[in-house]
């Protein structure tokens, strides 16, 4: 039937020819059973069994809502950072083995290589794959969320507020003077990594320092490391 369908609708046939082939096909299609495909909007992703805990209540593959752990998602994103094996899976084949028989190893498909992982020019999603592993946002999404239902949570911070004062003046570079200003406060995690130093090292070589904070990248002779404006980020958007 496909034949008879394509040579009616690519052929170099006038429109009595093509008329006769497409009779044609729709006969053939009334006195033998074929497959209609159908659209299925329901998107399936595939991961091997040795990574997978069902029926049990131990989480290591991520479903994103409506996107499973497709690349560059949040389903992906949480998957590459818990995804581990399963002790307990034999698999009938060592190809289907985690990390090809080392559990240590996560393997990923992708259809497509990466293109420029700088966070300044990629631009596909299988860059943003591996980028989004490497650099952390302040909030994350609950991968179970979507839509009008989204929800997000501190990250990289423990806390953050928004607050909106219309009588503030501020000035920009490309703006200009601007009345009404919103000021956010990010209060950054301890733990979290600046450079080499977590933030709770960098926030000690400050008071170290006297208590002032140099610029960032600028080496402190007393402390004799490296000090960084950090712990609470205020930023205003204009």
């Amino acid at each position: 039937m496909d034949t008879y369908s394509a040579n009616g609708e690519t052929g170099n046939l006038r429109p009595a020819q093509s008329l006769n082939i497409f009779q044609t096909a729709s006969d053939y299609g009334v006195e033998t059973v074929y497959d209609i495909p159908v659209y299925n909007s329901m998107m399936q992703f595939i991961g091997l069994n040795c990574l997978n805990f069902e029926p049990g209540t131990e989480a290591s593959l991520v479903n994103g809502a409506g996107t499973g752990w497709l690349a560059g998602t949040t389903g992906a994103y949480f998957t590459y950072l818990n995804a581990h094996a399963n002790p307990n899976f034999t698999p009938s084949n060592g190809a289907y083995a985690c990390g090809g028989g080392n559990d240590d190893i996560v393997r990923v498909g992708e259809s497509q290589s990466t293109g420029n992982l700088s966070p300044f020019f990629a631009t596909s999603s299988w860059d943003f794959n591996v980028l989004n592993e490497l650099f952390d946002s302040m909030l994350q999404v609950n991968p179970e969320t979507v839509g009008p239902g989204l929800q997000t949570y501190d990250w990289m911070t423990t806390s953050h507020s928004s607050n909106f004062n219309p009588a503030e003046i501020s000035t920009s570079p490309g703006m200009g003077t601007t009345v009404g200003t919103t000021t956010q406060v990010w209060h950054l995690r301890p733990d979290a990594m600046g450079s080499k130093l977590t933030f709770a090292q960098l926030e000690a070589c400050r008071v170290a320092t006297g208590g002032s904070r140099a610029p960032t990248g600028q080496k402190h002779a007393a402390a004799q490391t490296w000090c960084g404006s950090i712990g609470t980020l205020p930023i205003r958007l204009l």
